[in-house]
């Protein structure tokens, strides 16, 4: 399930939660509920930053919470091209990533 919340000009909140089913190296699986929540702020039409936060609970089978964070910018051109560039790294649990940066390339066809 996902929302918006255009809470002030230019500003917005989008939570999102759900569930997950998951396959564990040994082929058992398990149900795993999952949080988001990313802070938006939109200077303009084609500019976007974001701080983004990620929950998996459990991240595996028998385990502990996991949880991820990133901030990044994305940056439209034109009317179908957007461009985005984030960094970001695993806070909490076993499973999360390294620090990372991520540059992405989207186009509408």
């Amino acid at each position: 399930m996902a929302a918006d919340w255009a809470f002030a000009d230019n500003w917005s909140l989008n939570p999102n939660i759900g569930v997950g089913v998951f396959q564990d190296d040994s082929n058992r699986t398990y149900t795993a509920g999952l949080a988001a929540a990313t802070l938006n702020f939109n200077p303009s039409k084609t500019l976007n930053f974001f701080v983004d936060t990620g929950i998996q609970a459990p991240e595996e089978k028998g385990g502990r919470a996991s949880v991820i964070i990133d901030a990044g910018v994305a940056y439209i051109i034109g009317h179908d091209i957007q461009l985005d560039l984030s960094v970001g790294t695993g806070v909490a649990g076993s499973t999360t990533p390294h620090p990372f940066l991520a540059a992405g390339f989207s186009k509408r066809f």
